[in-house]
């Protein structure tokens, strides 16, 4: 495999295909998780504009009962909380993540 960094990033059009396949499932509580280690950025998707995509995003499927966790692994945590708001989930230290996600799950899980 060949995955490196290279800078460009449409985050709107990968939470909007995950988010609708979830939101088509049956089950009564879906999690969509998001780990980001920054604000999106591609050529013509950045700044504001990618923002305002996100958080528009986010609201839609809200609405239709999906609940959004956006952990944070990088260095631009307040732009994924200026993002994410409620949603957002800080993981400054890596070995907290399976912690703090298995955390999240256990508040929204009905016995």
């Amino acid at each position: 495999m060949d995955i490196s960094a290279r800078g460009s990033n449409r985050d709107g059009a990968a939470l909007r295909f995950v988010a609708e396949q979830l939101s088509k499932r049956p089950e009564a509580v879906k999690i969509l998780m998001l780990v980001s280690d920054g604000q999106p950025a591609d050529s013509g998707y950045g700044g504001s504009v990618a923002e305002e995509d996100l958080r528009g995003i986010k609201q839609e499927y809200q609405r239709k009962g999906i609940l959004f966790v956006a952990a944070a692994i990088g260095s631009d945590k307040e732009n994924i909380e200026r993002i994410y708001g409620d949603s957002f989930l800080d993981i400054t230290d890596l070995n907290q993540l399976p912690t703090k996600l298995t955390n999240v799950v256990k508040r929204h899980i009905r016995v």
